[in-house]
């Protein structure tokens, strides 16, 4: 079951989902460019059950624009353990991974006769009438952007 109430004394959230009471709070700020902003986030928890705590606070620049656009790139989140993979702290990135797009060209050069399909009627396989074919590729820079970094508590 998960009950939820909107706090407008802090401007937060409150959720019991399941045993555990979550408190979840987010800031927006600019950052001078007008469709780029900071969301900073924070969400601190506790299992009423087990007496469980976490906490976990993050940012992500984030365009303030709707559009959405697949040749960005991709998005991979990977958490990392800061004191063991038992530990308590991790280090959580999410990171857009943009690869170039590539630049194709076809080059077909050779003589106007085997360019219309024309042959010398006995089967001639000579070079200079044959159409030579040449691809040539073109290929950028992998960019790799960092949009998110959290650090994640658990007790």
């Amino acid at each position: 079951m998960k009950y939820s109430w909107e706090d407008s004394l802090i401007g937060g959230k409150l959720q019991m989902k399941g045993t555990e009471l979550q408190l979840h709070k987010n800031w927006i700020f600019g950052l001078g460019s007008p469709n780029l902003a900071a969301n900073l986030r924070f969400k601190a928890a506790i299992d009423v059950a087990t007496g469980k705590m976490s906490a976990r606070f993050g940012f992500r620049t984030e365009q303030t624009t709707s559009a959405i656009n697949v040749v960005d790139g991709v998005d991979v989140v990977k958490k990392l353990p800061l004191d063991g993979n038992d530990g308590h702290a991790k280090l959580e990135v999410k990171v857009r991974v943009a690869f170039p797009q590539p630049d194709i060209a076809l080059d077909a050069a050779g003589s106007a006769g085997a360019a219309n399909g024309e042959n010398n009627g006995g089967g001639d396989k000579d070079n200079k009438n044959l159409v030579e074919n040449e691809v040539l590729l073109g290929m950028g820079d992998l960019e790799i952007d960092v949009d998110e970094v959290n650090l994640c508590l658990d007790w």
